[in-house]
């Protein structure tokens, strides 16, 4: 694919797709996202024709049971094992698993491709209704069968957006097997994360988020147990005004109100900016700072 090192890239058109499959040679099973067990039917929504679909090439590496993409350069394609060189067609689309109702990849061999590319020579569409993939045998005796439901109506719009990235895949899939960074490489070319990354980066703000404001509510609590209101700070009102601005706590440790609080056992720590990481409040509006 240009741009990437894989052996491989957007079908582009229908025609290039068929000549991909007449040129190609069979293959045995392969691993994908979304997966269809023998004798377990699962009903999907095509979200894009054959024109959008990947193309690419795979290895099988029995040692590590992986199925790996093929790069261009290839450094599987000098293996000592003649199983390990030989490469496979396959073909790559996202599709709406009906039962789930989540965006998935489906792994297509030549088998089930050459069947659904009769189906789009005959509907000349294949996203305008469900179809039912039904799996059988393994290995070189993988089989697929499918039944089209009849044309039903449903707004695809809305799963653009939950379209996962083929290429960005297949690269974190060479990436395992090869050690590399071709997928980091390409995200940071592309300006582009999956959508599962931005998921994890949100949720991590959100924990993140949600244990500081729970450190602050628990050092509050502990504060009000041992101190009453944090609101009321009369008590400042009896500081001895020969001692100027030097508070009762800090006399101890040479006017350092931060070192007096730890000594103390109080929770409050100054943070980079010189504000509590626990309140957040200065150390002079500090509610630690304002009930001592």
């Amino acid at each position: 694919m240009p741009g990437t090192p894989l052996a491989g890239g957007i079908a582009g058109s229908v025609q290039k797709l068929r000549q991909n499959l007449t040129a190609a040679s069979s293959s045995g099973n392969s691993r994908k996202l979304l997966i269809i067990k023998e004798d377990e039917p699962v009903k999907v929504r095509f979200l894009q024709n054959p024109a959008d679909w990947m193309i690419f090439y795979e290895h099988y590496v029995p040692e590590s049971k992986m199925f790996v993409p093929a790069l261009d350069p290839d450094p599987l394609a000098s293996h000592p094992d003649e199983r390990v060189r030989r490469t496979s067609l396959r073909h790559m689309a996202n599709v709406l698993n009906l039962e789930t109702m989540q965006v998935q990849l489906l792994k297509m061999n030549q088998d089930l491709t050459n069947r659904l590319m009769m189906r789009y020579n005959r509907y000349d569409d294949l996203t305008d209704r469900n179809y039912e993939i039904v799996r059988s045998g393994t290995g070189l005796q993988t089989a697929y069968d499918i039944e089209p439901d009849d044309v039903s109506p449903m707004d695809l719009d809305r799963f653009t957006s939950k379209l996962h990235d083929m290429t960005l895949f297949l690269l974190q899939e060479a990436d395992r097997y090869h050690a590399t960074d071709y997928a980091e490489e390409y995200q940071r070319g592309n300006g582009t994360a999956t959508l599962d990354e931005d998921a994890d980066q949100i949720q991590r703000a959100k924990d993140a988020a949600q244990e500081k404001a729970a450190q602050r509510e628990e050092a509050k609590a502990k504060l009000d147990e041992k101190f009453g209101d944090p609101d009321d700070v009369s008590h400042l009102d009896d500081l001895d005004e020969t001692k100027g601005d030097t508070l009762p706590w800090e006399e101890d440790k040479g006017g350092d109100a931060w070192a007096a609080a730890k000594a103390q056992g109080l929770p409050c720590e100054q943070g980079a900016d010189g504000k509590c990481v626990i309140c957040s409040f200065d150390i002079t509006e500090c509610l630690v700072a304002k009930k001592k």
